[in-house]
């Protein structure tokens, strides 16, 4: 039978059916697309040919394996070759086992019908074959298959489906796995790809323990394989292998499989900040962590499930007292025995705690070189109790480097009180600022010395009126930290705002100036940053000079002039766009990913909104956008936001005339060199 136009070449091409005796089939490791589950047979042999529903039950013919030329293909054992329904045959062949073993079959309530004729006669089987008739093709095809169908067939776990992956992009790419599986797959097998290049063997012999296991707790799950954006929340093997243990133990405990969202942010999650607290550790204190057998217990604390509560509750390892039961118990024991030492409680009160305590930390004691104790004090306490191991040269270390951290750094818990602290915290004799992301836990915003800080910020812009902006996440996510000691703000913004309206206008000039005399002027512009930016790069990338510039600046006395884009913009935006009738007079294009509508505020600015078609990629966009920073590429000022605070749109600049147009009113013989000189210009931007 020859393939139909348009099928795909995964599918399988009926040839014929066939009767076979039940011995005449192959059960061996190489029939079939995947290995016979013992328990599955069980299940069809009790709950379907015993209880003599196999006429009723869902179960598809087993089908029979050929090769692409149409013949009959054996197995090892040189019986036919199945292409599906091992579990069925192997159910089968359980029943006519107990049928041979039996004194009299018709005594057997189940032996009869449909199934007593197929134990006696044999079986009728459909005949397939594959065009494409690679094995790692033909498991693929069965995976989905399976996965598709509402049948109560297993799915290939998650170890087996990584490895048949990974077997055959050895063999070709990942274009002709969507080839073979079809477009609409194409998302399904970019993530198998991913996991299959990022989870290492460790997690994979894991994964192996359940393979029952959800498979979107891994293709989908950032923390096991995340790349791009995502790559931050990476886990090492090691945590995600403890990860998945602590899981496991949760999934037992209640008899059922917890939900992906819950996997994620109770267990992996957790995972991440003990895993940053490692790498923090290890970054700072490396040269004293490594001496201190300890961190290791520490890090095997982290990973246990008190050690993961912890992490979840957000509290030290010693626990928090006002939470009952948290913390790990030797931990707690510890700490409150350097606690009792500390405050210099009474013999007759503390004896056994302070007793608990020496005997903690001697039989934990610090080795420095040569020792054979293999145990050392927790790293939540070397910095806590020095004199507790007098004359320690690396003990001394640590609670020496402790102390200069801790005093130069005062800690914040969320963005208000971040910049509630700045503003009272920007004086010359603060000591600093430090602001953790509470998603990762990474530190975002390191200040030695706010002195310092001052110091660089007024060398820049005036002492009377400060303004800096810090980036804390995305390009467009800031914290703005501004200290103003003048007695008239505005005036000061109308001077910097009338400043850059003339470099604005004075471009012609600009281009005629040294490096040198342009610094002051890229310099004062730091009240705008993404101005700021704009003049840093053409400072040091000068566009090339052609004869007539693509954007000649009109004269300055020039009517139809624009003004700038001010400061308030985005705010008037969000007031005059809710009621902006956006016609048809106003659309500067549209294609397949939106329209441009040529635009003004309430000052008469004109500037271009993008609305896209798709809210999902706006973000994408708008990252994108903020990022490139070059005078030969528009300018997007940032986003278009609605009344409820939802990004709509994007913010660009407005050129009264595109690219094509230009070059079409130029001479002949002057487009070749003008369209080389653009080329340059769009390279140096990209």
């Amino acid at each position: 039978m020859s393939k139909k136009a348009g099928t795909p070449a995964y599918a399988p091409v009926y040839v014929e059916s066939k009767l076979l005796k039940l011995d005449d089939v192959s059960v061996a490791h190489d029939s079939g697309h995947r290995d016979v589950d013992e328990d599955r047979v069980l299940e069809l042999y009790e709950k379907v040919i015993l209880a003599g529903r196999w006429g009723q039950a869902s179960l598809s013919r087993p089908k029979l394996r050929y090769d692409p030329a149409g013949r009959p293909m054996a197995a090892s054992d040189g019986r036919s070759k199945l292409a599906d329904g091992k579990h069925c045959i192997a159910a089968l062949k359980k029943a006519a086992e107990t049928v041979a073993q039996s004194d009299d079959a018709t005594q057997l309530e189940w032996y009869t019908g449909e199934i007593k004729d197929i134990l006696t006669v044999g079986m009728r089987f459909d005949c397939i074959k594959f065009l494409d008739d690679d094995e790692a093709a033909v498991k693929l095809f069965y995976t989905m298959a399976h996965e598709q169908e509402a049948n109560k067939l297993r799915t290939t776990s998650v170890e087996h489906k990584i490895k048949l992956v990974r077997a055959y992009v050895a063999k070709d790419a990942e274009n002709a796995m969507v080839e073979i599986l079809g477009k609409s797959r194409r998302s399904t097998i970019h993530n198998w790809c991913k996991a299959t290049a990022v989870l290492k063997e460790p997690v994979l012999i894991k994964l192996k323990e359940k393979p029952d296991l959800p498979q979107g707790l891994v293709f989908t799950n950032k923390y096991f394989v995340g790349q791009g954006e995502e790559t931050r929340f990476l886990l090492e093997p090691e945590q995600q292998i403890a990860a998945l243990q602590l899981f496991y133990d949760f999934c037992d405990g209640r008899g059922t499989v917890s939900s992906i969202p819950t996997f994620m942010s109770d267990f992996c999650a957790p995972m991440l900040k003990a895993q940053l607290w490692c790498q923090l550790v290890m970054k700072k204190y490396s040269s004293v962590v490594s001496r201190l057998p300890a961190y290791d217990r520490c890090q095997k604390m982290l990973w246990s499930e008190r050690g993961r509560t912890c992490m979840r509750l957000g509290v030290g390892l010693s626990g928090d007292p006002k939470i009952e039961g948290s913390g790990i118990p030797e931990c707690v024991s510890v700490l409150q025995g350097l606690k009792n030492l500390a405050a210099g409680r009474a013999v007759d009160e503390a004896e056994s705690a302070v007793d608990a305590a020496k005997a903690t930390v001697t039989e934990h004691k610090l080795v420095v070189e040569g020792g054979d104790d293999e145990s050392g004090i927790l790293a939540d306490d070397i910095m806590m109790e020095a004199p507790l191991v007098e004359k320690d040269p690396v003990l001394e270390k640590a609670e020496e480097l402790g102390l200069s951290v801790r005093s130069n750094i005062h800690l914040f818990h969320d963005m208000k009180t971040f910049g509630d602290g700045f503003v009272g915290l920007c004086r010359a004799t603060t000591r600093g600022g430090i602001y953790i992301d509470e998603a990762t836990s990474k530190a975002k915003i390191i200040l030695g010395d706010m002195a310092e800080l001052w110091k660089v910020v007024t060398s820049v812009v005036d002492r009377q009126y400060v303004s800096m902006g810090i980036f804390c996440g995305k390009r467009h996510d800031l914290v703005t930290l501004v200290v103003t000691g003048t007695v008239d703000p505005p005036l000061k913004r109308l001077r910097v705002k009338t400043f850059l309206k003339n470099v604005d206008q004075s471009r012609s000039r600009w281009k005629q100036m040294s490096k040198k005399e342009k610094q002051p002027f890229v310099d004062a512009a730091v009240k705008d940053h993404r101005k700021h930016n704009a003049l840093k790069r053409e400072l040091a990338h000068p566009p090339v000079e052609v004869d007539s510039p693509v954007r000649d600046p009109k004269p300055e006395n020039d009517s139809d002039q624009q003004p700038p884009v001010d400061e308030n913009l985005v705010n008037e935006l969000r007031f005059s766009f809710e009621g902006m009738a956006l016609s048809s007079r106003s659309t500067l294009g549209q294609g397949a990913h939106g329209t441009v509508y040529r635009c003004e505020n309430l000052m008469g600015t004109e500037f271009a909104v993008k609305l896209p078609v798709g809210s999902r990629d706006v973000k994408r966009e708008l990252d994108v956008l903020l990022s490139l920073r070059h005078p030969a590429i528009l300018h997007c000022y940032g986003p278009v936001m609605s009344v409820d605070g939802g990004l709509v749109g994007l913010l660009l600049e407005y050129v009264p005339v595109t690219l094509d147009a230009w070059l079409k009113t130029q001479p002949k013989a002057a487009k070749c060199p003008h369209k080389w000189h653009l080329m340059v210009d769009l390279a140096h931007g990209l």
